[in-house]
Protein backbone atom coordinates (compact mmCIF):
# COMPACT_ATOMS: atom_id res chain seq x y z
CA UNK A 1 0.00 0.00 0.00
CA UNK A 2 1.44 3.06 -1.00
CA UNK A 3 1.36 5.78 1.57
CA UNK A 4 -0.22 9.56 0.57
CA UNK A 5 1.78 12.71 1.46
CA UNK A 6 -0.13 15.47 3.79
CA UNK A 7 -0.80 18.54 0.89
CA UNK A 8 -0.58 21.42 2.02
CA UNK A 9 -2.21 24.16 0.23
CA UNK A 10 -0.34 27.17 -0.45
CA UNK A 11 -2.46 30.13 1.02
CA UNK A 12 -2.54 28.61 4.01
CA UNK A 13 1.51 29.70 4.65
CA UNK A 14 0.57 33.39 3.33
CA UNK A 15 -2.85 32.94 6.03
CA UNK A 16 -0.18 34.16 9.10
CA UNK A 17 1.20 37.39 6.89
CA UNK A 18 -1.78 39.24 7.53
CA UNK A 19 -1.37 38.32 11.60
CA UNK A 20 1.78 39.32 11.52
CA UNK A 21 1.57 42.40 9.92
CA UNK A 22 -1.03 42.96 12.39
CA UNK A 23 1.22 42.20 15.14
CA UNK A 24 3.91 44.43 14.14
CA UNK A 25 1.84 47.65 13.73
CA UNK A 26 0.70 46.71 17.38
CA UNK A 27 3.80 46.36 18.73
CA UNK A 28 4.50 49.54 17.40
CA UNK A 29 1.92 51.51 18.48
CA UNK A 30 2.49 50.01 21.96
CA UNK A 31 6.43 51.16 21.58
CA UNK A 32 5.32 54.54 20.73
CA UNK A 33 3.02 54.54 23.67
CA UNK A 34 5.36 53.26 26.07
CA UNK A 35 8.37 55.75 24.98
CA UNK A 36 5.92 58.80 24.93
CA UNK A 37 5.00 57.76 28.49
CA UNK A 38 8.68 56.97 29.73
CA UNK A 39 9.43 60.88 28.09
CA UNK A 40 6.44 62.08 29.78
CA UNK A 41 8.22 60.89 33.14
CA UNK A 42 11.75 61.66 32.62
CA UNK A 43 10.65 65.21 31.51
CA UNK A 44 8.58 65.71 35.30
CA UNK A 45 11.74 64.51 36.61
CA UNK A 46 13.80 66.79 35.51
CA UNK A 47 11.68 69.69 35.95
CA UNK A 48 11.47 67.96 39.59
CA UNK A 49 15.15 67.99 39.63
CA UNK A 50 15.75 71.84 37.92
CA UNK A 51 13.23 73.33 40.55
CA UNK A 52 14.68 72.03 43.41
CA UNK A 53 18.22 72.80 42.21
CA UNK A 54 17.14 76.56 41.88
CA UNK A 55 15.68 76.67 45.00
CA UNK A 56 19.20 75.25 46.70
CA UNK A 57 21.29 78.05 45.03
CA UNK A 58 18.36 80.71 46.06
CA UNK A 59 18.50 79.77 49.26
CA UNK A 60 22.11 79.46 49.74
CA UNK A 61 22.87 82.97 48.10
CA UNK A 62 20.84 84.44 50.67
CA UNK A 63 22.25 83.10 53.43
CA UNK A 64 20.10 80.48 54.06
CA UNK A 65 20.52 76.50 54.57
CA UNK A 66 19.44 73.12 53.39
CA UNK A 67 20.18 69.63 54.07
CA UNK A 68 19.80 66.82 52.00
CA UNK A 69 18.33 63.38 52.85
CA UNK A 70 20.96 61.55 53.63
CA UNK A 71 22.14 64.47 55.70
CA UNK A 72 18.94 64.46 58.03
CA UNK A 73 19.21 63.74 61.48
CA UNK A 74 22.75 63.05 61.29
CA UNK A 75 23.40 64.77 64.57
CA UNK A 76 25.94 66.87 63.34
CA UNK A 77 28.31 63.94 62.25
CA UNK A 78 29.66 64.51 58.97
CA UNK A 79 28.23 62.26 56.59
CA UNK A 80 28.39 61.03 52.78
CA UNK A 81 26.39 60.25 50.16
CA UNK A 82 26.22 56.60 48.90
CA UNK A 83 26.20 58.02 45.21
CA UNK A 84 29.81 58.51 43.66
CA UNK A 85 32.02 61.38 44.18
CA UNK A 86 32.52 61.87 40.53
CA UNK A 87 28.83 61.42 39.63
CA UNK A 88 28.15 64.20 41.93
CA UNK A 89 30.71 66.32 40.97
CA UNK A 90 29.79 66.13 37.60
CA UNK A 91 25.65 66.54 37.99
CA UNK A 92 25.28 67.53 41.27
CA UNK A 93 23.46 66.58 44.39
CA UNK A 94 19.61 67.44 43.23
CA UNK A 95 19.42 64.39 40.61
CA UNK A 96 20.21 62.32 43.06
CA UNK A 97 19.09 63.78 46.38
CA UNK A 98 15.83 65.14 48.00
CA UNK A 99 16.21 68.38 50.26
CA UNK A 100 14.77 67.52 53.77
CA UNK A 101 15.65 70.44 55.88
CA UNK A 102 15.30 74.32 54.85
CA UNK A 103 16.16 77.04 56.81
CA UNK A 104 14.39 80.43 54.48
CA UNK A 105 14.82 83.74 56.43
CA UNK A 106 15.75 82.08 60.00
CA UNK A 107 15.91 83.45 62.24
CA UNK A 108 16.37 87.50 60.98
CA UNK A 109 12.75 88.97 60.60
CA UNK A 110 13.86 91.31 57.70
CA UNK A 111 12.62 89.14 54.41
CA UNK A 112 15.40 88.20 52.50
CA UNK A 113 12.99 86.90 50.18
CA UNK A 114 9.84 87.98 48.81
CA UNK A 115 6.56 86.63 48.89
CA UNK A 116 6.35 84.87 45.91
CA UNK A 117 10.10 83.66 46.55
CA UNK A 118 8.97 82.10 49.48
CA UNK A 119 6.30 80.25 47.61
CA UNK A 120 8.20 79.44 44.57
CA UNK A 121 10.79 77.83 47.15
CA UNK A 122 7.96 75.84 49.08
CA UNK A 123 6.68 74.49 46.05
CA UNK A 124 9.82 73.53 44.91
CA UNK A 125 10.77 71.43 47.76
CA UNK A 126 7.38 69.52 48.64
CA UNK A 127 9.21 66.74 50.54
CA UNK A 128 10.72 68.34 53.06
CA UNK A 129 10.94 66.86 56.31
CA UNK A 130 12.49 70.35 58.35
CA UNK A 131 11.12 73.71 57.14
CA UNK A 132 12.56 76.89 59.49
CA UNK A 133 10.82 80.03 57.78
CA UNK A 134 10.87 83.63 59.03
CA UNK A 135 8.00 86.37 57.14
CA UNK A 136 5.50 83.38 56.83
CA UNK A 137 2.39 84.35 55.25
CA UNK A 138 -0.78 82.53 54.77
CA UNK A 139 -0.33 82.06 51.29
CA UNK A 140 2.64 80.22 51.99
CA UNK A 141 0.68 77.97 54.23
CA UNK A 142 -0.72 76.80 51.49
CA UNK A 143 2.37 75.19 50.27
CA UNK A 144 3.84 73.84 53.87
CA UNK A 145 0.12 72.47 54.08
CA UNK A 146 0.70 70.28 50.92
CA UNK A 147 4.36 68.69 52.49
CA UNK A 148 2.92 65.34 53.36
CA UNK A 149 6.56 64.29 55.25
CA UNK A 150 6.74 67.39 57.07
CA UNK A 151 7.95 66.82 60.86
CA UNK A 152 9.02 69.98 62.30
CA UNK A 153 7.74 73.23 62.09
CA UNK A 154 9.62 76.50 62.96
CA UNK A 155 8.10 79.87 61.93
CA UNK A 156 9.46 83.09 63.39
CA UNK A 157 7.68 86.75 62.52
CA UNK A 158 4.85 85.20 61.56
CA UNK A 159 2.41 87.93 61.91
CA UNK A 160 0.66 87.70 58.61
CA UNK A 161 -0.11 83.96 59.74
CA UNK A 162 -4.15 83.82 60.54
CA UNK A 163 -6.38 80.93 61.72
CA UNK A 164 -6.75 80.50 57.78
CA UNK A 165 -3.46 79.97 57.21
CA UNK A 166 -2.87 77.69 60.36
CA UNK A 167 -5.59 75.84 59.51
CA UNK A 168 -3.53 74.30 56.43
CA UNK A 169 -1.42 71.94 59.12
CA UNK A 170 -4.00 69.97 60.45
CA UNK A 171 -4.03 67.86 57.68
CA UNK A 172 -0.12 66.88 57.81
CA UNK A 173 -0.14 63.17 59.54
CA UNK A 174 3.89 63.08 60.32
CA UNK A 175 3.55 67.13 62.16
CA UNK A 176 5.17 66.31 65.49
CA UNK A 177 7.05 69.54 66.14
CA UNK A 178 5.12 73.29 66.04
CA UNK A 179 6.85 76.10 66.93
CA UNK A 180 4.81 79.58 66.18
CA UNK A 181 6.32 83.01 67.22
CA UNK A 182 4.19 86.01 66.88
CA UNK A 183 1.56 85.17 65.03
CA UNK A 184 -2.06 86.66 64.32
CA UNK A 185 -3.91 83.81 65.53
CA UNK A 186 -7.01 83.56 67.82
CA UNK A 187 -8.69 80.34 69.72
CA UNK A 188 -10.07 79.43 66.04
CA UNK A 189 -6.27 78.66 65.70
CA UNK A 190 -5.43 76.90 68.66
CA UNK A 191 -8.31 74.70 68.04
CA UNK A 192 -7.01 73.93 64.67
CA UNK A 193 -3.23 73.26 65.82
CA UNK A 194 -5.44 70.51 68.22
CA UNK A 195 -6.42 68.44 65.43
CA UNK A 196 -2.79 67.91 64.12
CA UNK A 197 -2.85 64.05 65.45
CA UNK A 198 0.67 63.54 65.35
CA UNK A 199 1.60 66.46 67.17
CA UNK A 200 4.03 66.42 70.30
CA UNK A 201 5.87 69.73 70.87
CA UNK A 202 4.22 72.85 70.78
CA UNK A 203 6.04 76.34 71.34
CA UNK A 204 3.99 79.21 71.55
CA UNK A 205 5.17 82.94 71.47
CA UNK A 206 3.90 86.21 71.23
CA UNK A 207 0.40 85.37 70.43
CA UNK A 208 -1.35 87.55 72.05
CA UNK A 209 -4.87 86.81 70.48
CA UNK A 210 -4.91 83.38 72.20
CA UNK A 211 -7.01 83.52 75.12
CA UNK A 212 -6.26 81.15 78.45
CA UNK A 213 -9.38 78.97 77.41
CA UNK A 214 -7.67 78.56 73.96
CA UNK A 215 -4.46 77.37 75.09
CA UNK A 216 -6.48 74.87 77.72
CA UNK A 217 -8.13 73.58 74.68
CA UNK A 218 -5.13 72.57 73.11
CA UNK A 219 -3.08 71.56 76.20
CA UNK A 220 -5.98 69.31 76.64
CA UNK A 221 -6.03 67.56 73.45
CA UNK A 222 -4.71 63.78 73.63
CA UNK A 223 -3.72 62.27 70.13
Amino acid sequence: MSSIAPSIHPLRELDILPFMKRWMRFSLRSMLVLLTVLSGLLAIQVNAVRRQSAAVRLILSRGGQVNYDFEYNSGGVSVSSHVSPWLLNQMGHDWFHEVWVAHVNWPECDSRFSPAEVEQLLCALPDLRRLRIGQATDDAMVHIGRMKSLEQLDMYCAGTVTDEGIAKLASLPNLKSLQLCNSAISDQGMASIAEIEALETLYLEGARQISMTGSQRCASTEH
